[in-house]
This record gives C-alpha cells, structure tokens and sequence, in this order.
C-alpha cells in the first residue's frame, strides 16, 4: 500500500507540478523544524538551535532544486511540458494544423492499409507445422505454363512410393458443398482429402479425432469441422462430436473440430473435411490422364521445392514411357505452398506497397515543407527563449516534441482511415487475394503502425528542427529576416522538396491512368457471349444421392422443364462451369484417332465443360460449324463432343474436326467419342486472358453405368437463365423454383453474369481502384505543398513585393511573377516524374490490357492535370502577392 501512495504521488507530481513543489517544500520545513525540536531537547538556546538547524541544512531553495533535478521522472515531466507547449502552439496556428494532420494521416492510414494486405497476403504466418516444408505438385500441360492442373490419382500414387526426397504426400479436392443440421442449412467449403492430409500438415483436432486410415479405405461417411464453422454455425457446442448432418443430402458424423489457428486451404474459413475413399486412387491405368486432384507434399528436411520438382519429373518421365499409349504429361511443377498461394498476386501486392510508399514520402516531404515555412515564422520566438538561456538541444528536444505529438495524433487519424479503406475494398480483397477473409488490424500491423509514426516524425521534423535551433540569434532577432539556419538556403530545399513531391506525384498518377485505361478496355472486349438478363445459380450435387440415378433424368431434366415454364424466361440450361467463373479444375489429355503426337505438346488436352443442349442459346454463343448437342444425344447413343476454335485450331490445324474421334477411355463406348460441333470461342479464365482449348460433353449421355466421367458431372452444376424480365425481378421465382427441386443443396443467393464479368476483372478494378486512390491523395498533397511553398515565399517577399508595387510594378507582373515561380516547380517536377515513371512502368505491366507501359496519351494528359492543379493552387498566393498594400507593408516593415 505504502508503494501505491509513492507511485501516486510521482504521478501527481508529474501532471501537477506546482502542487508537488508546494509538498517538497512543506516536507523541507518539516524536517527542519524537527532538527529544531532536536536542537532544543539537546539545551541550545532558541536562536542557538535555529541556527545551527538552518547551518546544518544549507539553503532550502537549493536543496529543494537537487531534489527536482533527482526525481527518476523528471525526463518525462520536461516532455509533458513540451508537449503542453506544442499544443499552445498548434492551437495559434489551426490552419497548419489541420493541412499537416491531414496530410499525414492520409500517408500513414494509407501505408498501414496497404501493409495490412501485405501481411495478410505475404507475410503472415501459416497456421502449419514447418510450413516452410509444404509445396504443391501438379502437372501443367506446358512447362513454363502459370494455369493450375491438377494430377491423376494414380501418377501421385507412383510418386509417393517412388520418391526418396517426399516425407508425406496427400491428396484432396475442393467443391462446394451444402450443410444441414436441424433446422439450419448453409453452403460451405468442403474438402474431400486422403486421411493423412492433417499429418502432412501437421496439425490434429482440437476437440475429437481425425481421421483413420480405415476412414480412407471405406470411404466412411464422418467429417471434420473447421473452428470457425464450430463457432459460427453450431454455437460452440462440443457436443457436436459423434452428431449426424447432412452434407449434400447425405448423412455424415462429426468426429472433429480442428483448432482456431487452423486453416486449409490457406486463407478458408466455414471449411469441413471428408475422407475421399480408396477407390479415387483409381487403379485403371487408363484414368491417368485425368486432372483429378491437387497433390500437398511434405518435404524432407532440407530439400527445396527445385530438387523435388527434378526428382518427381525423372519419376514422371519413367511413368509416361512405361504407358506410350496415353497421352500423358511428362513433367512435373512443385512450388512451396507459399508461393502457390501468392506467386500470381505477389508482384501485383509489391507493386502497389511500392506505390503506397510513394504517398507515404509524398506527405513527409509535405510536411517537411510547412514545417520550415512554420519555423521560418517562428524565428523570434525561438530567438527569445534562446536569450533567455535556452540552449541548442533545449530548442531542438522542444521542436522534435511537437514533431512527434504530430506524428502521434496523425497515426490516431491514420488507424481509422486505414480501417475505412480496407472496409471499402473488402469484396475485391476476397475476389482476388488469398486468406483476404483474415486481412485485419492486429498487433502486428499496429507496431508498424507505430513505427512508421515514429520514423515519420524523424523524417519530416529532423532536419527542420536542427536548423531552426542552429540558427544565429542576431539572425533570427532581426525583424524581416527569414534565414532560418546555416549552409543551404531554406527556400531552395522547400523547393526542392516541393519538386520531388510533383515528382513522385506523377508516377502515381501515370500508374492510375494507366490502369483506368486497361479497365476501360477490358470493359470493352468481346466476350463471346451476351450476359444482358443471365441469371445463374450454383449447386453441390451429392453424388451419393445420384450414384445409381441418373442425374440428369432425375434433376436436371425436370428443373429445366420448370424453369423454363416462368414469365419471362427465354432459355435455361445446365453447365458445369460458366464463363469467366472459377469452377472444376477438371482436365483431360485425349488421343486422335488415325494420329499419333510426337511431341508432348501435340498430345491435345482441354478442360472438361458439361452442358446441357441449350447452352449455346441461353448464353448467346454462336456455332463456328457442326451441332451442338440435342435431345436425342441419349446414353444409349454413340457418345459425342463438341470442341471449341481454340482447340480446333491447335490440334486440327488447316482441317475440319467435326467428324474425327478422340480416344478419351481406354475401353467401352467412351473409347471413340465423335467431334460434332465446334463452338465459338469464349472468354472462359478471365477477360484479359486468350481462351483455351475446350470440351463439351452432354448432359443428356450422362449415366451412373459406363460414363467414366459421370462421378465428376455430379460435382458440379451450376444453372443459367435468361430472361426478357430484368434480373432482380427473376431472382427470387427462380430461387423459390431452384429450391423446390433441390431443397437441400441449393444456395441462397443468385449472382448475375454481369457480376461474373466484372468479379473476372476483380483484380484490375481492384489495381485501378487502389492506384486511383492512391494518385489522387498524391495529388492533393503535392497541391498542398506548391500552395504552402508559395504562400510562405509571398510572406517572405512582402517588403521586397511592396518595394517593386511603390515603384510602379504593375499588379499583374506581380501575379505572373508568382506564376512563373510555380511554373518552374511544375516544369522540374514534370522532368523528374516522367523520368521516373518510364522506369516504374514495368511494376505494373501483368496488369495492363490494350495499353504499354509508356502510353503517350496517358502520359501527356496526367502532365496536363497535374500543371493545371499546380497552377490553380498557385493563383491563391499569387493573388494575395498583387493585392500587397505598399505603404501598409512598408509602414509595417
């Protein structure tokens, strides 16, 4: 108790220290009074004892001054009284004040924001047990190919016993899938994976177990949940454990949950896992062309993702020798998983960190600018506290104080606006970042918060405040003289900062123009199909439901009947994967019949679409040549296909496909599948991205008995409706519609193909957006900056401005004289930006389309903003400089 009363009353002597110089003294005459009484007791006379008290004390005001100087916190009360100060001086000066603060805050919440993806994106940790030992395998159809393909149960089977350099190897598929549990239902990420997947990434359920290898072998009906779907979903109840759901129609047992932390795929959340069963490890050799998985690898200590990649590939090429007559790849990709989850977007997020570092320098520089405008106006003050014993380093510690309060009080400001931009692009953050669901505030982020306030206040208050309290006294005591410190004169830096500002403010702003106009292009590229009025919805068909139903009969024969049958709607059709929507990574490498490839590249390959016959017409898309498919393309009939132009050209060059065969099974009528039609290509990845080769197999020749394919028609399905009606009036009858036939896997939302198309474009949007924001606060910061600079050389220049007016200047070659001033910051800037952005245009090239890096219209047209901004900024000082009053200034001087 008696240690909390003296820490109180250090505290209370540090925000008080009128009342705690009071306490010390009464303190002192206490004592002495006491050394009296001792005195006295001891049989001096009065005057005797007093005296010899006082002799023995020494002079009180100078015990009570050593007393001072030795409290542990007097460091701390100096800096409160700075900072008591700095508030003072803020308060004088409101509109220095708020143009800093906002120019401040504005770089640090930006930069914080922007580290904020950053981290989630790049940096942060994987919630994984040596997760610097996972990497993904999959076998591109081309080496040097970025498309994702995924691998054949049986080739990963042959790589896990083969190799020498793989600890563990696992195996799983990702879809989406529909959760039931008492009256609740939801569509969640699930993961159907080998029983070892959680070993691999060693990290096993909180609560419950995982699974066995018996679960693998009998492909057992149990599931494991993720935290977040625990807790979101199922209220945190353990007793979930050994509790049925339904997934996708199914019956399931929960044996699981996994721990908080823990994720998978990287970055998921509402994810739950089941066992995929013996039989996906295929043993028909003939199946080995078939993309079926994505294969997680975890290496032995000390080998790298190269050496794995050369191993596995020596494994491959043995494997396609062994089997000539499929068409198989011979190579094999092995990435760390870090790098699978961010290689595409990593140069893009660098990029733009970069160019958010640009802002961040633009404002110090800013406020490094005012600041020597500020201390310019300040030099008599400085100079008095100077004179009356001040030293250089009592100055410095008072101008460095205000320095950081500012810096402080900006990061307070940047923290909210940092949290403002990442709310306002959250949806593009999910579209197009991996693990973005994460990308938050934490603790993490806010000590670079601080530390980039903290460095902020260094960068723009340092030099300034050495100077101005190095400055000679006479100088700054000296009416009219605006010297502020030694060596370089203070308006040629403030010009020189103002230069390097427009500078830097111009590469953001070429960047921005840049990305608009790819936008703009991409917005303008033909599709290849119509999306005006096109509705779609997503199902998770449980295959259990359809193993020995046909799924095409039973489901989707009868919902294209209904929905056909509402107002409005023109056409509806089935397909397993929509244009420019993320779907089945299904891929398949065919042989031609009467050709053999001679090259691996000459092997044709495409991904696998399922349609039903009124695709082409509800999605608008044209025949080249050839039929699509019809009503009488049965299970019963010869099997058949249709190709796209792309595959056309490349595998049929100079010839007519229709009527030639693929060898797509090794056995069955499956083996001989006939081309009869060939599609017009359509932009199925992404916008930007030329479209690849394509496969369309029917849905009305699906069939639980002798379609190798059926289990994978099953998985996904997705429904497209046009209509005459606008979308939001068909959404809801088609829900209602959608949910009548298929109550317990239907999703509860609709998306339109325009919110497709413009989800596909996510990540320019997304580029533009930022870059845009980005440019613009450059841009109104650089404005702040040619604006202060001259406003600061007009009071300056009042007495000389007033001399040239009283002997007949003109007002106007007073304003243009202004103007030239400012025309020649713009000039320098424009130089130094240009120079400088010809070099940055390569940072953002993988985000351009229909424009180069070095667009002169772009170029010139941001020179042209960025002088008429300058130019208008300066007209306001300018004018003020040719509306000085000569005698008053004079008189004043």
């Amino acid at each position: 108790m008696r240690i909390l009363r003296s820490l109180c009353r250090r505290l209370r002597s540090i925000w008080n220290q009128e009342m705690a110089n009071v306490e010390l003294t009464e303190e002192l005459h206490f004592h002495l009074a006491r050394q009296i009484e001792e005195n006295l007791a001891a049989g001096m006379p009065p005057h005797e004892a007093r005296r010899a008290a006082q002799m023995e004390f020494g002079s009180l005001a100078g015990i009570a001054e050593q007393c001072y100087n030795t409290r542990e916190l007097i460091l701390l009360q100096e800096l409160l009284r700075n900072a008591r100060y700095g508030v003072r001086s803020f308060r004088k000066n409101p509109g220095f004040t708020v143009v800093s603060l906002l120019t401040l805050s504005l770089g640090i919440g930006i930069c914080t924001a922007m580290f904020t993806v950053l981290y989630g994106v790049l940096l942060r940790p994987m919630p994984y047990v040596d997760a610097h030992q996972l990497a993904i395998a999959d076998q591109p159809p081309q080496p040097g190919d970025t498309t994702f393909a995924g691998v054949s149960g049986p080739n990963a089977r042959d790589w896990r016993e083969q190799s020498r350099l793989i600890e563990q190897l696992a195996y799983y598929d990702e879809r989406r899938t529909s959760l039931a549990y008492k009256s609740s239902s939801s569509l969640v990420h699930g993961i159907s994976a080998s029983s070892n997947l959680f070993s691999t990434l060693g990290v096993m359920p909180m609560l419950g177990h995982s699974f066995t290898e018996a679960d693998h072998t009998s492909h057992a009906q149990v599931t494991v949940l993720g935290y977040d779907l625990w807790k979101q979903f199922f209220g945190s109840d353990p007793a979930v454990i050994n509790q049925d759901i339904q997934l996708n129609g199914q019956t399931y047992r929960v044996i699981g949950v996994m721990p908080s932390s823990f994720t998978f795929p990287f970055g998921q959340n509402w994810t739950l896992w089941t066992p995929l069963g013996h039989g996906s490890w295929d043993p028909d050799e003939t199946q080995r062309g078939w993309s079926a998985f994505q294969v997680l690898l975890r290496l032995k200590p000390g080998v790298t993702p190269r050496r794995a990649q050369v191993e596995l590939s020596g494994i491959q090429q043995r494997i396609a020798q062994q089997y000539k007559n499929l068409p198989l790849v011979d190579h094999v990709r092995v990435r760390s998983y870090r790098e699978f989850l961010v290689g595409n977007v990593k140069p893009a997020v660098l990029a733009l960190a970069a160019a958010v570092a640009f802002v961040w320098l633009i404002a110090c520089v800013n406020v490094a600018s005012l600041l020597l405008a500020r201390y310019g106006g300040r030099q008599q003050d400085l100079a008095i506290r100077s004179a009356l014993g001040a030293g250089t380093w009592r100055l410095t510690t008072q101008l460095l104080t205000e320095n950081f309060l500012l810096s402080g009080t900006a990061g307070l400001l940047g923290l909210a606006i940092a949290q403002l931009v990442i709310n306002a692009l959250k949806h593009f953050l999910l579209q197009n970042l991996p693990a973005a669901a994460d990308i938050r505030l934490n603790l993490t982020v806010l000590f670079t918060l601080l530390g980039l306030t903290i460095l902020s206040a260094i960068i723009f208050g340092f030099v300034p405040a050495i100077q101005a309290a190095r400055a000679p006294l006479n100088n700054r005591l000296r009416a009219g003289v605006a010297v502020i410190g030694l060596g370089p004169s203070p308006t040629s830096l403030r010009n020189a900062l103002v230069v390097a500002e427009l500078a830097l403010s111009l590469v953001l702003l070429v960047g921005a123009g840049l990305l608009l106009r790819s936008l703009y292009a991409l917005h303008h590229v033909s599709l290849g199909f119509s999306t005006e009025n096109v509705v779609t919805i997503h199902f998770a068909l449980p295959f259990g439901r359809f193993a020995t139903r046909n799924v095409n009969s039973v489901f989707f024969e009868p919902l294209l009947q209904h929905v056909e049958h509402l107002p409005g709607v023109k056409s509806a059709s089935i397909t397993s994967v929509l244009p420019l929507q993320r779907g089945s990574p299904l891929r398949g490498s065919f042989g031609i019949v009467g050709q053999e490839a001679s090259r691996p590249d000459q092997i044709p390959q495409g991904d696998l679409r399922f349609s039903s016959p009124e695709y082409p017409q509800t999605m608008g898309i044209p025949m080249d040549r050839g039929r699509f498919f019809t009503e009488t393309d049965t299970p019963q009939t010869q099997p058949v296909v249709v190709v796209n132009q792309t595959f056309a050209a490349r595998y049929f060059p100079g010839q007519d496909p229709v009527g030639r065969q693929l060898a797509m099974h090794g056995s069955g009528p499956w083996s001989r599948v006939s081309i009869v039609g060939v599609l017009d290509d359509v932009h199925q990845t992404a916008v930007g991205l030329p479209p690849g080769p394509e496969i369309h197999l029917s849905t009305t020749q699906l069939s639980p008995q002798g379609q190798p394919l059926y289990i994978a028609s099953c998985l996904f399905a997705q429904l497209a409706v046009r209509s005459r009606l606008p979308s939001s009036q068909l959404v809801p009858e088609l829900l209602d519609a959608a949910r009548k036939f298929a109550p317990d896997f239907t999703p509860n939302t609709a998306e339109t193909m325009e919110q497709i198309v413009d989800d596909s474009i996510g990540s320019q949007t997304l580029a533009a957006r930022l870059m845009f924001i980005f440019a613009a606060t450059a841009l109104l910061i650089a404005m702040a900056g040619v604006y202060g600079v001259l406003a600061y050389s007009v009071t300056q220049r009042r007495h000389e401005l007033g001399i040239r007016i009283a002997l007949g200047a003109k007002r106007s070659d007073v304003l243009m004289l202004i103007l030239k001033n400012a025309a020649l910051l713009l000039t320098l800037g424009l130089g130094a930006g240009i120079a400088i952005s010809m070099l940055a245009a390569h940072a953002i090239r993988s985000f351009l389309f229909g424009v180069g890096g070095h667009d002169a219209v772009t170029i010139i047209s941001v020179c042209v903003l960025l002088t008429a901004c300058g130019m208008i900024a300066a007209f306001v000082p300018a004018q003020r400089a040719a509306s000085i009053e000569p005698m008053e200034t004079l008189r004043i001087e």
